[in-house]
């Protein structure tokens, strides 16, 4: 049987096409919408091993080509093949537009190709992926060292040091939206993937988990290079300034801003890292872990990163081990390599498929720039401390945008999204709470405006909650874009699907919680107030959140562009008429001003548990909207 060493050699030591042997066998090709090259990219700002140049970035990169082509099947060894990476138009020019960049970390003593299965799918979707080698911990190097495998910190300085490499090439560079930049990692990679988003390693918490019962196989020696601590020791023997460098950078912040999303795919170390770096990732996360992982047990690692991040999705995939990561084998591989050898039942392929899909899925969903908005009106990205509104109704959401979660035995009601960049924020507002975001079952939708619909997308993506709105805004949450003015780009938000569409009068139940849709078109097409009943102190009270009458940014006449939407005046009219036939006992809404949020949580701070009940609050918002829209329509009128 091969070596662990060999086999890695086999599949990383590869150069594409002039590393072939002159007189090798023809390649296979296939018709493939993919690129692909190498970079030989240097972090001119670190040394390398042997300190006699930069430390080497040897990069793949998988990218969208300009057309679609004839590509060469990646098979390693060419002639006698193990692993399948699968086919790419090797050194095509890549499409002119806009794509998302995903640096790739891989595990110990691989190399990026490893990762091509996930690679050239996330390429196909039109992104721009880079797969770094890490120098001195991966077989496409002649040596392994083991500086490579105990300052694993150099990783996560890698990855960044890789995108500062891309967004710097002359060829990607200018491709790369900025703002749209992800990281995934697998194995040792979900360390330094994790590492970038957030997550802060302590050599002390490593030594103690290590020490203890819970001990996993991520303690022991890896077979890759059994000999890597004793070899260290010897380094560190020779050179007290090493150990000087262990102390300042093992436990620092790689945190790289840029990073907006990150998956995981079969972690390791996660016991390893600050609970309170965990708690405080900003960056959505998708971990992923294979049901008979007995490298990186799930329980050590990849559930105890998802549960200390309060924005993140858990996956198992049934029957799948460690390295059923790797790229697909051969059938000479499947009976001779271990690496190659899955449980019965396992498809490797078919699980590379799907969740590639899902990673793809996910960094579709997460990776959207900030909206900006909160720069304009601070309030509305600005943090605020979770409270129980009354009953089960809790409010999670910014200073300033109302967004609810309604808890329930059978798992929770999440009402509105908030702005994309809040999505972090309201998961932590959940897990405060004592609750987790994953237990969230239903998203409610009250208008398609990006600032109450811009992080469903993503909240969807976290919690594969159903999400149910009205029809009347389906479209526009669908399209990702304000109704009428769907030329402008910074009214926009995330496309998200709608999965079940509410008419008036419909309802939406979960654990006996039942909330009811009230249709209240005007401010949107479909705006919709949901209302339900809660008991508190052995008392039923009547809820309504209100969706919105204020005419904000709509038209409501205009000679060029027309009214916002066809009949928007009749909607705002039935409207008003609906509301005043309507007197909740609590009003809630998507902006705290509207029901005077603060003044009525500081009565409540100060000891008044029915703070919100107030019957006056919804007839005089109406009253005010009311009058408000009569005046802009007038002068809209006048001005044609």
């Amino acid at each position: 049987m091969l070596s662990t060493r060999m086999i890695t050699a086999l599949f990383a030591g590869m150069a594409l096409a002039a590393c072939a042997p002159k007189d090798a066998a023809p390649a296979k090709t296939e018709f493939t919408d993919v690129g692909m090259t190498r970079r030989a990219y240097a972090d001119e700002t670190r040394r390398n091993w042997t300190d006699d140049g930069p430390r080497p970035l040897a990069t793949l990169i998988w990218y969208p080509a300009a057309e679609p082509g004839p590509g060469t099947a990646l098979d390693i060894p060419e002639n006698d093949p193990i692993f399948r990476g699968g086919a790419a138009q090797r050194g095509a020019p890549p499409r002119q537009a806009k794509a998302p960049l995903v640096v790739m970390s891989h595990g110990t003593g691989g190399a990026g190709f490893q990762m091509m299965w996930l690679g050239r799918r996330l390429a196909e979707r039109g992104y721009i992926v880079a797969a770094v080698d890490h120098h001195g911990n991966t077989g496409a190097e002649d040596h392994y060292d083991p500086r490579g495998f105990r300052m694993i910190w150099e990783r996560p300085r890698d990855l960044s040091a890789v995108i500062d490499a891309v967004l710097a090439d002359e060829e990607f560079g200018p491709l790369v939206d900025r703002e749209r930049i992800g990281v995934a990692g697998f194995s040792l990679g979900g360390y330094a993937a994790t590492a970038v988003a957030g997550g802060r390693f302590s050599p002390a918490l490593n030594e103690t988990f290590c020490a203890g019962p819970d001990a996993d196989f991520t303690c022991e020696p890896q077979p890759e290079f059994e000999a890597a601590a004793d070899e260290f020791q010897k380094l560190l023997d020779a050179d007290p300034g090493l150990a000087a460098r262990l102390e300042a950078e093992a436990g620092a912040d790689y945190r790289d801003p840029r990073v907006r999303a990150a998956a995981l795919i079969a972690p390791a170390l996660g016991r390893s890292f600050t609970p309170e770096s965990l708690a405080a990732v900003d960056a959505p996360m998708l971990v992923v872990v294979g049901e008979n992982d007995a490298v990186a047990p799930a329980a050590t690692n990849a559930q105890t990163i998802a549960e200390a991040v309060a924005a993140s999705r858990y996956e198992t995939v049934p029957g799948a081990g460690h390295y059923t990561f790797l790229n697909p084998c051969t059938k000479k591989g499947r009976a001779f390599v271990e690496f190659c050898k899955d449980a019965k039942g396992v498809d490797r392929d078919g699980v590379h498929e799907k969740v590639a899909a899902e990673i793809g899925d996910f960094f579709d969903t997460t990776l959207h720039p900030a909206s900006g908005w909160g720069e304009e009106n601070p309030g509305w990205t600005e943090p605020y401390e979770p409270f129980r509104v009354i009953g089960n109704i809790y409010s999670v959401g910014p200073c300033g945008l109302g967004v609810y979660l309604i808890a329930t035995h059978e798992g929770h009601i999440l009402l509105d999204g908030g702005l994309p960049e809040t999505v972090p924020l309201i998961a932590r507002n959940i897990e405060a709470l004592g609750f987790r975001l994953s237990d969230v079952k239903i998203l409610l939708n009250s208008h398609a405006h990006f600032d109450h619909s811009g992080g469903l997308a993503a909240l969807k993506a976290l919690t594969g909650a159903t999400l149910i709105a009205s029809e009347g805004d389906r479209s526009a949450l669908e399209g990702g874009v304000y109704l009428g003015s769907e030329e402008d780009a910074q009214m926009s938000a995330p496309p998200v699907a709608v999965d079940e569409t509410v008419a008036d009068g419909g309802t939406a139940s979960l654990g006996g919680a039942a909330l009811t849709a009230n249709l209240t078109p005007g401010h949107t097409r479909g705006c919709t107030s949901w209302s339900m009943t809660v008991e508190e102190e052995g008392k039923p009270y009547s809820v309504l959140f209100f969706c919105s009458a204020s005419v904000a940014a709509n038209r409501l006449a205009d000679p060029e562009k027309g009214p916002q939407y066809e009949g928007v005046v009749e909607d705002y009219r039935r409207t008003f008429e609906k509301a005043r036939a309507m007197r909740p006992d609590v009003l809630l809404a998507g902006h705290p001003e509207f029901f005077g949020m603060e003044e009525k949580r500081a009565r409540q701070k100060a000891g008044d548990p029915l703070a919100f009940v107030d019957p006056e609050a919804f007839p005089a918002l109406i009253a005010r909207q009311q009058a408000d829209f009569e005046k802009r329509l007038a002068e809209a009128t006048a001005a044609q």
